[in-house]
């Protein structure tokens, strides 16, 4: 059996609070994307604050979804005006404003 830590994409983070409008919630990810392919992706569109990809604690698999905070509520509008339905590595991604505390 293997008891190898689970993959990251580097230290933990601290979370980074997000004013109202700000934070998008991007679903339907590849298994393959990373922190490194949200940023890249989204870095068009204004400063991009933090994001990342959700990992299961255990086996540090994707979970399948993830967060892109930017600095302004009119880059996050755009990128979601932009990515909605469209793919990224081969999967229409889900794109929405992130709900819940942020």
């Amino acid at each position: 059996m293997d008891f190898a830590p689970p993959a990251t994409d580097g230290p933990r983070r601290q979370r980074v609070e997000a004013a109202p409008g700000c934070k998008i919630f991007v679903g339907n990810l590849s298994w393959s994307a990373t922190n490194d392919t949200l940023h890249e992706t989204f870095k068009a569109f204004g400063d991009i604050l933090d994001c990342i990809v959700l990992r299961d604690r255990l086996n540090g698999r994707s979970r399948g979804f993830g967060f892109v905070t930017f600095d302004n509520t009119e880059s996050a509008q755009k990128a979601i005006e932009t990515w909605n339905g469209n793919e990224l590595i081969g999967r229409p991604i889900n794109v929405n404003l992130a709900q819940g505390p942020n």
